[in-house]
């Protein structure tokens, strides 16, 4: 009986896994699913958007491969509910290390605050690069944008 509930609880976890894992990356593959979701905020909120997504990617593991896409989503995200921003880039690149960097020219913020905010977008973010093995720095400046860059 123990071994029967340890089976259904793995079949469990491998099912709600791959419910998480978001279905336009499996669909599109990583590059159109971050074109995507770019040019679709682009679009919604009348903004400037620069694209440079090196294609074709290396082929990543599917957590790897998640966390970029998961990391670009939030990014835009941010862009669009708190930068102000009339323009971001989003650049995807791949050499020795794949680096996604996303830019805006919006209003920044204090990146050194110690004030909680209620949001923890930018705490998943780091969480998730850091158990993808990959380094996530965050740049920014009142009154002069922000950059985000993601390496793996």
């Amino acid at each position: 009986k123990s071994l029967e509930a340890t089976r259904k609880g793995a079949d469990e976890t491998r099912r709600a896994l791959k419910a998480l894992r978001s279905s336009s990356l499996e669909d599109m593959g990583l590059s159109l699913a971050i074109q995507r979701t770019a040019e679709s905020a682009a679009a919604r909120f009348h903004l400037n958007l620069t694209l440079d997504l090196k294609n074709p990617m290396p082929t990543f593991s599917p957590d790897v491969e998640q966390t970029i896409f998961r990391v670009a989503q939030e990014s835009i995200e941010n862009i669009v509910n708190h930068s102000r921003a009339k323009n971001f880039s989003v650049t995807l690149d791949s050499d020795i290390h794949t680096t996604l960097t996303i830019q805006d020219d919006g209003i920044g913020f204090d990146t050194k605050s110690k004030e909680p905010t209620g949001h923890f977008g930018l705490v998943g973010m780091y969480e998730r690069a850091q158990l993808a093995g990959g380094k996530l720095k965050i740049q920014s400046e009142k009154g002069k944008g922000t950059q985000v860059v993601l390496t793996i």
